[in-house]
């Protein structure tokens, strides 16, 4: 059966409510592989099928035995799919999967991918100033600059880190740090001048994240959950992620789930981003 997913009758806050329900059964749905309800069931107990006062707009969304493998997404949606390398170490297992992720998200029909690795990059930390409160951006003058017009122009952000000390690592931590002003224009405290404000648009609001994990042993949960926090943070949409494990370059290669799970990841993002692009209409 192919199911055409129209726009949303409601607004925008109708749409938030069916993204995140999707984001829902992305992410917990046996690796996206829905059942034939409709994704207002996700809300009721039990996930009994929503068959009685179900919402007009629920009975065009029964879901697709696989999700996204026989949905019709509209042809005018295209997707570009930036991922994040965190090592300093240039060419080893994290930078592996994150082009493994890409290379799926691009099988998955993402029309544009780039990889972005802050090996020899400076990415200095933030240094509290404050001063993006008054005018929404960063006024460190470093290899960051560089990264922001690539996160705003994605749909979707694959961000990659190995495990470092039980978390993610000090540049990773450097580029979560330095997006604090995309969110902060709508803090300066005088009225007018937050009129004055530039605007980054929904910044990074709705777009997609994915997480990449490599770890030696230990260390993955606190990691991915760094990462995970960063995305709901900047009101993201999450599509899952992947660990690995692997401590030399090259090792992770052979963690055969790793491998399954960061493809898994780079296709639900496309996946993720197609539906809320066809939501929006």
């Amino acid at each position: 059966m192919v199911t055409v997913l129209p726009p949303l009758a409601g607004g925008r806050q109708r749409e938030v409510e069916v993204l995140t329900t999707l984001t829902a059964t992305l992410s917990h749905q046996g690796r996206g592989r829905g059942t034939k309800t409709c994704l207002h069931s996700q809300k009721l107990k039990k996930n009994e099928p929503c068959v009685t006062n179900m919402p007009e707009d629920c009975k065009k969304f029964e879901m697709p035995s696989q999700l996204g493998d026989n949905v019709h997404w509209p042809a005018e949606s295209k997707v570009k799919v930036v991922g994040i390398v965190c090592s300093p170490r240039q060419q080893g297992n994290t930078d592996f999967l994150v082009r493994e992720a890409l290379t799926a998200a691009k099988e998955a029909g993402a029309e544009e991918i780039e990889v972005v690795s802050v090996a020899n990059k400076t990415i200095l930390p933030c240094d509290g100033c404050n001063c993006c409160l008054e005018t929404a951006e960063c006024i460190i003058d470093d290899d960051m600059q560089d990264i922001y017009p690539k996160l705003l122009a994605a749909d979707g952000i694959i961000m990659g880190t190995p495990v470092y000390f039980w978390g993610v690592t000090a540049q990773a931590k450097a580029i979560i740090d330095r997006t604090y002003c995309l969110v902060t224009g709508h803090l300066a405290l005088d009225p007018e001048l937050r009129a004055k404000v530039k605007s980054h648009g929904t910044a990074l609001r709705n777009k997609v994240g994915g997480t990449i994990i490599v770890t030696a042993r230990v260390g993955a949960t606190s990691a991915f959950r760094q990462i995970s926090d960063f995305f709901r943070l900047h009101r993201m949409v999450e599509a899952g992620g992947a660990i690995a494990y692997g401590r030399e370059k090259g090792e992770a290669s052979s963690d055969e789930q790793g491998l399954a799970e960061a493809r898994w990841t780079g296709r639900a993002v496309v996946r993720a981003i197609k539906q809320r692009k066809a939501l929006e209409g």
